[in-house]
């Protein structure tokens, strides 16, 4: 969301765009306001939002999905040097919060190449919000 934002409020600082699983800004809104299933699936950034938050997070429940033993150790290490309050305030400034309403203004058109990676099983960020993008309805 960060890389979205910066791009749209400051076009000539940006000479192209990379996102990997968010879909633009206006999609994912879309999505929240009309999506049940989005909505339910975002929970886990409601969550995040909460006083405390922070505290039920560790590097150990955090690196569950990683393969291999030696590269979840790995992972663990990187991970108890981050500051999980840190990374939540993220959540707790940005992530859109109920009610969720649709923003209809005009799409921030980018006049620069944007690559956007997303994985269609993302389960938190559904593919939905993907629909409109690069013809104008939600990016170009």
């Amino acid at each position: 969301m960060v890389a979205w934002s910066f791009a749209m409020s400051k076009p000539e600082m940006t000479e192209r765009l990379a996102v990997l699983n968010l879909p633009h800004p206006k999609g994912l809104n879309r999505e929240l306001a009309n999506n049940p299933d989005q909505q339910r699936n975002s929970q886990y950034a409601r969550a995040f939002q909460l006083p405390g938050a922070h505290n039920l997070l560790t590097a150990e429940r955090l690196a569950g999905w990683v393969q291999g033993e030696a590269k979840r150790a790995k992972y663990i290490e990187a991970m108890k040097r981050s500051d999980f309050e840190a990374m939540l305030n993220y959540y707790k400034r940005n992530y859109p919060r109920p009610p969720y309403e649709e923003d209809m203004s005009d799409p921030v058109r980018l006049k620069v190449p944007v690559l956007l990676i997303h994985g269609l099983d993302d389960k938190a960020l559904l593919h939905g919000a993907l629909n409109g993008s690069g013809n104008g309805s939600t990016a170009t």
